[in-house]
């Protein structure tokens, strides 16, 4: 048994030929994509490399084309040619991980950008914080420089309940074995 289920990819080539790769630059990098990912092994392959695969030679027709199999290997469900897209494979990843998982992926995803979100405010409070020190030099105030401090502490606090919270979402529980 796994300690993951598998999201593979299949390429439709044998070797990247430098041209734009909608599935690469478009819908691998959708946040939603990105973040469901975290629940995976994942695994990029080729026509080759499926075809010397026995369990996933005979998974699909088209290419490129995304498999999903279950940490017992039992389960297996392919997504391929126009039904590729970001809202699909995201869905996809939900009801799959569902099924290994204690954790609903849409949830977490929202709870990510919360985060992420979170994260954006802190970097921009603490460049402020660090342009308006560098503003003042060495003619700041000794009340000035305690306000100051007093926010930086502020701010490595919520960062550092900010990582915590990271730690949790990204760690995926799997269910008890049936």
């Amino acid at each position: 048994m796994a300690d993951k289920p598998m999201f593979i990819y299949v390429r439709d080539t044998e070797a990247a030929d430098g041209t734009f790769d909608k599935i690469e630059k478009v819908v691998l990098n959708d946040n939603k994509v990105l973040v469901g990912m975290w629940a995976f092994r994942c695994v990029k392959m080729t026509p080759s490399d499926l075809q010397d695969d026995p369990l996933l030679a005979d998974e699909g027709k088209e290419f490129p084309r995304f498999i999903f199999v279950s940490r017992d290997y039992s389960k297996i469900k392919v997504i391929e040619g126009s039904k590729i897209k970001s809202k699909t494979l995201f869905d996809a990843m939900s009801k799959f991980a569902s099924k290994e998982y204690k954790v609903n992926l849409k949830k977490c995803y929202k709870e990510t950008m919360k985060l992420l979100n979170e994260f954006d405010k802190i970097n921009s409070a603490q460049k402020t914080l660090s342009e308006k020190r560098a503003r003042l030099g060495s003619d700041i105030s000794k009340g000035e420089e305690k306000k100051i401090a007093k926010e930086e502490a502020e701010l490595e606090a919520r960062k550092t309940a900010a990582d915590e919270k990271r730690g949790q979402l990204l760690t995926f529980k799997l269910k008890d074995a049936a």
